[in-house]
């Protein structure tokens, strides 16, 4: 995703040599757009997981949560009367 400059934050980041090195030569092999955007790329994925694996560990909190359970357990039996036969007519 490219955004206007104005809209942007500069951040410092410290790599080892070894890591510097790899990503440099990425960039000068031109396997990668750049060592900047590769960056942000990959901080993007990290959030993007860190993200997802918070709302998996809600969602384990939730399904030990017995008054979820509870509420879960009463709009299924609030929607049973309306359960189609099979299951094939849903929407």
């Amino acid at each position: 995703i490219t955004m206007p400059n104005a809209l942007r934050k500069t951040i410092n980041i410290e790599l080892t040599p070894a890591l510097y090195a790899q990503l440099k030569k990425l960039a000068d092999d031109k396997s990668i757009s750049s060592m900047r955007s590769f960056c942000a790329d990959a901080i993007t994925e990290k959030i993007v997981a860190f993200e997802k694996l918070q709302k998996e560990n809600l969602m384990k909190q939730a399904a030990n949560d017995p008054g979820f359970k509870e509420r879960c357990e009463e709009i299924s039996r609030d929607f049973a009367a309306i359960d189609y036969p099979g299951g094939n007519n849903e929407w």
